[in-house]
C-alpha cells in the first residue's frame, strides 16, 4: 500500500472509532434521560374517563374510547345495543354471542361498520377515525389512554 492509502485508512479508522463512541455517549444520556422516577411515572389511578368496573364480567369488559376519555363500558357476556355520540354524529355498538361490532355509525364511510366483529383478539380495535371513537377490550384501552 502506497502512503496515501494508508493515510486514508488511519483517517477512516478514526473517523469510525469517534463515530461509535459518539453513539454510545448518545445512547447512555438517553437512557438517563427516559429514566422513570418516583415523580415522572404514571399512575393507573390517572385513567381518563369512566373507571373500569369492578365486577367480574361474563364475557371481558370492553370500553367505548371518545377522545382519549372512557366514554361507556359493557360486558361482551352480556348481549345488547350501546350508543355513543362522537364527533361525526351517533355511534352504536351491538353485543352479540360474546363479540362486538359497530353498527347504525354516523360517519361518511362506514369503514369501522366494515370492520365486522371482534371478540378480543383482533390486532386493532374496532375504530372510527371520523367520529375519533374506538371500541376495545380493556387491555388494550389501560394501554391507550394511559399512553
Amino acid at each position: 500500500m502506497k502512503k496515501k492509502e494508508i493515510y486514508i485508512v488511519i483517517v477512516l479508522a478514526l473517523v469510525s472509532f469517534g463515530l461509535i463512541g459518539f453513539m454510545k455517549l448518545r445512547e447512555q444520556q438517553v437512557a438517563k434521560k427516559n429514566e422513570v422516577t418516583e415523580n415522572t411515572k404514571k399512575k393507573s389511578s390517572q385513567n381518563k374517563g369512566l373507571p373500569k368496573p369492578t365486577t367480574k364480567p361474563k364475557g371481558q369488559w370492553v370500553g367505548i374510547v371518545y377522545r382519549r376519555e372512557v366514554i361507556k363500558w359493557f360486558d361482551s357476556g352480556i348481549d345488547g345495543k350501546y350508543v355513543v355520540k362522537g364527533n361525526y354524529g351517533k355511534f352504536g355498538v351491538e353485543v352479540k354471542n360474546g363479540k362486538w361490532h359497530a353498527h347504525e355509525v354516523d360517519c361518511p364511510n362506514h369503514l369501522c361498520e366494515k370492520m365486522g366483529w371482534d371478540d378480543g383478539k383482533a390486532l386493532v380495535p374496532i375504530s372510527c377515525i371520523p367520529n375519533g371513537i374506538y371500541v376495545g377490550t380493556s387491555d388494550w384501552i389501560e394501554s391507550y389512554v394511559n399512553s
